[in-house]
């Protein structure tokens, strides 16, 4: 009886763990951002796997934009987005870093280009809302934490962070970015490349 009693616990305890610590890496991520603190923002982000997240949507978004992926087929742009990131290089060294990250993710917008998003952003004032609303809008999976934000925005203008445990530690991974603000960035390339 008193090892069935010891397993359960451990299991208890294992399971408020994974659901609890993903918060505790979310807490951590949005300290970063209200204090503007680039370096404790850049120890809570993958930066390469988050690169590589935008990359894709912007270029997949571009091909759309500019009836590319008309040509493409369906087959053809997902190829085409996942190989064509370099083309978005410059943009992406622009977007992905830590000071431009805290201008998007706080809803500042991207002064590095024409995007402004005032209070749209994944952790504007008030994205998070009550502990109902941040439950509805979360994902768990094995090693992988999801979570649509703000939540009491139309799903249009949703965020989608990916955390996922790195290190021991849980790290924004991939946003999944709203339509419109894909579209903004998309067009931004367009306007870079001369397309």
């Amino acid at each position: 009886m008193k090892r069935v009693i010891i397993s359960l616990t451990i299991a208890l305890v294992a399971i408020g763990y994974f659901l609890v610590s993903p918060f505790v890496g979310l807490a951590h991520l949005r300290s970063a951002i209200d204090a503007r603190n680039a370096s404790a923002l850049s120890e809570r982000i993958d930066f390469k796997r988050l690169r590589n997240s935008l990359g894709q949507q912007i270029i997949s978004t571009y091909l759309k934009i500019t009836g590319k992926s008309a040509q493409l087929g369906p087959l053809g742009t997902s190829i085409a987005a996942g190989v064509g990131a370099s083309i978005a290089d410059p943009l992406l060294a622009d977007l992905v870093n830590p000071e431009m990250m805290l201008d998007l993710l706080s809803g500042g917008g991207i002064s590095a280009t024409s995007l402004q998003m005032p209070g749209l952003g994944p952790f504007s004032k008030d994205a998070l809302g009550s502990a109902w609303e941040i439950f509805i809008n979360t994902e768990y999976g094995i090693g992988n934490f999801y979570i649509s934000l703000p939540t009491r925005a139309a799903a249009t203008d949703q965020f989608r962070l990916r955390l996922q445990v790195l290190q021991w530690n849980w790290k924004l991974t991939a946003v999944d970015l709203p339509e419109r603000v894909r579209v903004e960035l998309a067009k931004e390339l367009q306007r870079r490349i001369g397309d």
